[in-house]
């Protein structure tokens, strides 16, 4: 199963759109699940995301800047096959993008994939034999708790999360000066 992991859009707080050159990509019709790790906000992006496997209903969590909702949950697990995914929205991690507190989190909800977000930074991390995948920001929002350090540029971004029960694969696009980069990894099955 392929899965489109995205998150930290903020439209249209701060920013307007999703970029052309990711739009083109993520609604080819190869996608056959879309999930949201949070604030994803408006109309717009809802709409979107939920075109792109509309056979399939997406699986969103409810970020620190989305309306909340009774809805949308902060925390959600699915399976795919002999692999089990947790969706947590950040704010119930801490401190966030923190690994013990992310093995914490994986180990409660007993999932080997920890899809997460918050920093709009883009992230594969391994430790414990979990994986946590944070597909950073797909507009490249900026973060207000990034300013003023190092990480403070975000870059546009998503992840496709390729599954089958003998394969895990994750593909981490940004878009970096209106090209496309790729990076792929396994991950441990």
């Amino acid at each position: 199963m392929l899965i489109l992991v995205v998150g930290d859009a903020h439209i249209p707080q701060r920013e307007s759109r999703i970029p052309e050159e990711f739009l083109s990509l993520i609604t080819s019709g190869k996608i056959e699940k879309v999930v949201s790790v949070g604030n994803v906000s408006g109309t717009y992006t809802q709409r979107i995301l939920k075109s792109i496997a509309s056979s399939n209903p997406l699986t969103q969590v409810c970020g620190e800047f989305d309306t909340p909702s009774s809805d949308i949950p902060t925390e959600q697990r699915l399976v795919v096959g002999n692999c089990k995914i947790g969706v947590v929205s950040s704010y119930i991690i801490n401190p966030i993008g923190d690994l013990d507190a992310l093995t914490t989190i994986a180990r409660r909800m007993d999932v080997d994939i920890l899809l997460w977000g918050g920093t709009h930074l883009q992230d594969a991390s391994f430790c414990s034999g979990y994986s946590f995948i944070n597909p950073g920001s797909i507009t490249g929002s900026e973060n207000p708790g990034l300013w003023n350090t190092e990480d403070s540029n975000v870059i546009p971004g998503f992840c496709l999360l390729e599954v089958s029960d003998d394969n895990r694969t994750i593909y981490m696009y940004q878009l970096r000066n209106g090209n496309i980069k790729v990076t792929k990894a396994n991950l441990p099955t």
